[in-house]
């Protein structure tokens, strides 16, 4: 729903160019008259995306599956959903600009040794999910919203959360998960 309202003031924004170049409408005029309605739809999208944290980050139909050991992926104005099947899960990269992330790990299985999984965005959310079975290292940071790691959390200006699962350093299949987030909240469960 947030790329409707994100392609609605892009196509707006348009429009507007358009008509100041064809001389029709001044376009400084129509910016400085109607720069509320941006507003509006900056809240109602802000409203959307609380109404789909409840139910999930993404939707199960807008999500991707994979096997892949490595994994990279960026948008920018979307969401991505991905979950991992990998049962040699190397890590891999994920950023998004205005858009939600959701990364499902409880079908993966991590490769021996140590490996990362990095995670940055502006303007969204990050939700990962884990399996019990990974030991796991998480340093998640956000400048404005709330950092959840398994229980613990934190919100405000710039919170920061550092998690290790008990039999981090010894596992010998481990994933290390770094996540830095601008605008927006990061749940890791």
């Amino acid at each position: 729903m947030r790329n409707v309202y994100w392609g609605m003031i892009l196509i707006t924004l348009g429009v507007l160019v358009l008509l100041d170049n064809l001389d029709v409408v001044e376009f400084g005029d129509a910016i400085a008259t109607y720069w509320p309605a941006l507003l509006i739809l900056w809240g109602i999208s802000i409203l959307m995306k609380n109404r789909q944290r409840a139910v999930g980050v993404v939707s199960s139909d807008d999500k991707e599956s994979t096997a892949s050991e490595l994994f990279h992926k960026s948008s920018v104005f979307g969401n991505i959903g991905i979950d991992i099947t990998s049962n040699n899960f190397k890590g891999g990269s994920v950023s998004t600009v205005a858009g939600d992330c959701d990364v499902d790990l409880t079908k993966a299985v991590v490769a021996e040794g140590e490996h990362w999984l990095r995670v940055s965005g502006v303007f969204g959310s990050v939700r990962i999910v884990l399996s019990k079975e990974i030991a796991v290292s998480v340093s998640a940071h956000t400048v404005f919203g709330e950092v959840q790691v398994m229980h613990e959390r934190q919100s405000g200006f710039s919170p920061n959360v550092n998690y290790a699962s008990s039999g981090y350093d010894s596992a010998s299949r481990r994933l290390k998960i770094l996540v830095n987030q601008v605008f927006g909240d990061v749940r890791i469960l």
